[in-house]
């Protein structure tokens, strides 16, 4: 009677620990779908050079702290995204990449990086807008984020007065 009682908890134990893995599996594959808005914060450095092989060629290299201001996730509004970027433009326009390392309000952080382009119009009067588009490679993080893996596009629309940029895609914790 021993080992059949012994069999039966071993059985029971293993069928716990099935389960078990079985939830956390789905947790770990878990896919969102994301979108946010965020507006384009203080310049903390920025370097320019001009390398003199075109008219109108610079090389920016700059950290910017930007704040998220809207988002499908709560734990984002508020968020600071630490932007490290290079831009290469010839007047105004060219592209851009960098990394991106984002402080949520939990204090867990979501890291990736980013490329895309951009373009700069002059309007009458000598008033510009700035507009560009990409794509963020989620890469990891801290806490919830820590195997995060997606992509989100982001969408660019600028004035001197403000830039703002949306974000929508994917991703999986």
């Amino acid at each position: 009677m021993k080992p059949l009682l012994k069999r039966i908890g071993l059985i029971s134990l293993l069928a716990v620990f099935l389960l078990c893995l079985v939830v956390v599996s789905a947790e770990a594959g878990q896919k969102e779908k994301f979108f946010a808005t965020k507006k384009y914060g203080p310049i903390i450095s920025r370097s320019i050079i001009y390398p003199g092989d075109m008219p109108k060629h610079e090389m920016v290299q700059l950290v910017r702290m930007d704040t998220v201001i809207r988002s499908s996730d709560p734990d984002y509004v508020g968020t600071e995204q630490w932007v490290f970027g290079q831009l290469n433009s010839i007047g105004g326009s060219g592209s851009h990449r960098g990394t991106v390392v984002d402080h949520l309000k939990t204090g867990d952080q979501a890291w990736g990086t980013f490329e895309g382009t951009h373009q700069t119009t002059v309007r009458d009067g000598g008033l510009w807008e700035f507009t560009g588009h990409g794509t963020v490679y989620w890469t990891g993080g801290t806490g919830k984020h820590e195997n995060a893996k997606g992509t989100t596009a982001y969408r660019i629309k600028g004035t001197p007065q403000e830039v703002l940029v949306d974000f929508e895609g994917e991703i999986e914790y």
